[in-house]
């Protein structure tokens, strides 16, 4: 899958996530946080906001977080 097939995806899981922020993530990072977010939905762990955006719980964007730094 090419680096902005995956933002894609990922912004089908989280409309709010910014196509210029997720491109600053390498491919193999990228990847693991789609694979989370698919993973979360499995598992009924994501939840809509009252805006209807879909979220990731706390634990999924505090990891992707940490690598970023």
């Amino acid at each position: 899958m090419l680096k902005s097939d995956t933002i894609e995806a990922i912004k089908e899981f989280n409309p709010t996530a910014k196509p210029e922020f997720l491109v600053e993530f390498s491919a193999g990072d990228l990847t693991d946080y789609l694979n989370k977010l698919q993973g979360l939905e499995a598992d009924g762990g994501l939840r809509t906001s009252v805006c209807g955006d879909v979220q990731a719980d706390s634990k999924a964007n505090t990891a992707t977080n940490a690598r970023r730094y």
